[in-house]
């Protein structure tokens, strides 16, 4: 039997997104959805829209750090952006 050892280097910062996602998840609808017009992202969709069907519910999938730049439409770093995502939970937060 071969075992595959797995290892990473962390930087004195200990800077990695394990953090990151769980804030993050921390601030959606039962830590996975988030309604586009309230966060004011792109709506995805279907290219055939069915109103019974269809919705402004999004799902978050993950994070990865890019050396791209900001492409929000608003020009929002990680920490806006969050800010934005939990008005939608607070939107939809039951009492």
């Amino acid at each position: 039997m071969n075992i595959e050892f797995e290892y990473l280097y962390r930087d004195a910062g200990n800077n990695d997104l394990r953090e990151l996602r769980i804030s993050l998840k921390s601030v959606l609808i039962d830590q996975e959805f988030f309604v586009v017009s309230i966060a004011r992202v792109s709506q995805l969709h279907f290219d055939t829209y069915d109103e019974e069907l269809d919705h402004e519910w999004h799902e978050y999938h993950g994070l990865e750090e890019t050396s791209e730049q900001i492409t929000d439409s608003m020009g929002r770093d990680i920490t806006d952006l969050m800010k934005a995502l939990e008005k939608s939970r607070l939107a939809y937060e039951i009492p």
